[in-house]
């Protein structure tokens, strides 16, 4: 098996990864999911309507 020494991408680092990860509670990490979700769905069957 190889050994990788740093598995992350060039220029992202533990240090930011924290800082992102702790930035937001999951209360509002679930709240932004469910409002892009929300959006997507809105895309996808806004686009199926118009076309049919």
């Amino acid at each position: 098996m190889k050994v990788v020494s740093d598995p992350t991408k060039q220029g992202i680092t533990f240090k930011k990864l924290d800082a992102q990860a702790t930035a937001i509670s999951a209360n509002e990490a679930a709240l932004q999911l469910q409002t892009a979700r929300t959006q997507l769905f809105n895309t996808i069957f806004g686009r199926s309507k118009q076309a049919g």
